[in-house]
């Protein structure tokens, strides 16, 4: 009976050492860091990570709703640029200032249609921001992370990297389905007034 109990821990104890051993699986989202860092590099290299931890997490609904600011915004500084034209008597500037008033109205009609349309999904989470620490190692040098964020998809796109955990944000648009389309449609142009709102 002792034998078979010291047997039973032994096979226990090399089955642990070898489950130790065996390779660690790529993180996915490590994976898909480490492509984006070494595709910005534009040459070859070998990227390791050696931190990431999530940190914060958007919705589509919350994206969605900080466009609807952004445009809002938009509006109502054109609206005091038209007022302002019109008493200084520049009717030119004034119609410029108009047709991007209805530009943006038809944005904001757009982004309604896009959030009606979502239904459901509206609560699933657009991408996930990280707090990261990494090295590449190029033909070119070495270059660190230290303490950098990067906003990725749930499907492993990375839409931002940067050592400002706001500056990540500037590319989180093109997770909304149909903005970029939308964007096309009325010849706009978004004003990044992402900082006045945070």
């Amino acid at each position: 009976m002792k034998k078979i109990f010291i047997l039973t821990v032994s096979m226990a104890l090399l089955a642990g050492a070898v489950l130790s051993c065996a390779p660690k699986q790529a993180d996915p989202m490590e994976q898909a860091l480490a492509a984006k860092i070494l595709q910005a590099a534009g040459e070859e290299g070998k990227v390791r990570v050696y931190s990431m931890e999530a940190v914060d997490s958007t919705t589509l609904r919350t994206e969605l709703e900080r466009k609807f600011k952004i445009f809002n915004l938009k509006i109502e500084q054109n609206r005091k640029f038209y007022e302002t034209y019109m008493k200084e008597g520049k009717p030119k500037n004034a119609e410029l200032k108009s047709k991007a008033i209805r530009n943006d109205q038809e944005i904001l009609k757009g982004l309604e249609a896009i959030q009606e349309s979502l239904g459901e999904r509206l609560d699933e989470v657009a991408y996930y921001d990280y707090k990261f620490t990494a090295s590449v190692s190029l033909k070119s040098g070495k270059a660190n992370y230290n303490d950098y964020f990067c906003a990725i998809t749930p499907d492993g796109k990375v839409l931002g990297i940067s050592s400002d955990q706001n500056a990540i944000h500037k590319g989180t648009s093109s997770v909304i389905p149909g903005y970029k389309a939308l964007l096309e449609l009325s010849d706009a142009e978004e004003v990044n007034l992402a900082k006045d709102l945070d």
